[in-house]
């Protein structure tokens, strides 16, 4: 997939769902359970061991039309094992100019990770399709209305702290779209089982859905009303 075709695939759906910490088995039916609740961006953190096998074990929702991608790629060798996976995009915790420069080379959606205004710019500068906002939790969506206030038109993708009860406020103040995996996947408790994975997914997508209708109709966003809300009620 081209950078074109996944930014359209992108602003179609506004979600990247973010799978990490579990294995093969969990994942492809964590995978499937995703893509049945209409997420169909699905990133893969390659910061742990067995980041390769899952994304491999995901390989049949590509086929399906997910579309699959690395996140936490830090460096080249990490970013060859990606593709080698299957990855069609990646994800960088924070700007990686090589790890940039290589996937721009080579016609691969590139997603680095910033904080500052400086550092967002420089990703674009690098050639990133995207940028993704992390902590975005550390200043809310707010935060992100006043970087696009300098810098309108920019495709910011807030990522950490971020699940239903709080995505579309992010999308609201600005986001071309969102980074979910906490609140998908809670780190703490273990794997939930795929019906519990289903069942976030679906509400998030129904909250997303609930935002584009009302932007849509010219309607306002109803703003956060505390900090959990903000935080999205889990840690990034």
């Amino acid at each position: 997939m081209d950078q074109a075709g996944f930014l359209r695939r992108l602003e179609a759906e506004r979600l990247v769902s973010i799978i990490r910490g579990i294995g093969e088995e969990e994942a492809a039916e964590a995978g499937q359970a995703l893509v049945d609740a209409g997420i169909g961006v699905i990133e893969v953190a390659f910061s742990w061991p067995g980041a390769r096998g899952v994304l491999r074990a995901l390989g049949r929702l590509a086929e399906k039309g997910a579309v699959l991608g690395a996140g936490t790629v830090t460096d080249e060798s990490t970013l060859e094992a990606a593709l080698q996976a299957g990855a069609r995009f990646i994800v960088t915790p924070h700007l990686a100019p090589r790890v940039i420069r290589a996937c721009v080379a080579r016609g691969i959606p590139a997603i680095p990770g910033a904080f500052s205004p400086t550092e967002v710019m420089q990703g674009f500068s690098l050639g990133a399709c995207a940028v993704k906002v992390f902590p975005a939790s550390a200043l809310g969506p707010g935060y992100v209305r006043a970087l696009l206030g300098p810098y309108p038109g920019l495709r910011l993708v807030p990522t950490g702290g971020i699940g239903p009860a709080n995505a579309a406020d992010y999308l609201a103040a600005g986001a071309f779209a969102v980074g979910v995996g906490a609140g998908l996947f809670p780190e703490e408790g273990g794997w939930p089982g795929a019906a519990v994975v289903g069942e976030r997914a679906a509400e998030l997508v129904r909250k997303v859905t609930r935002f584009r209708a009302a932007a849509a109709a010219g309607r306002s966003w109803p703003a956060p009303t505390n900090r959990e809300a903000q935080r999205g009620g889990c840690t990034p």
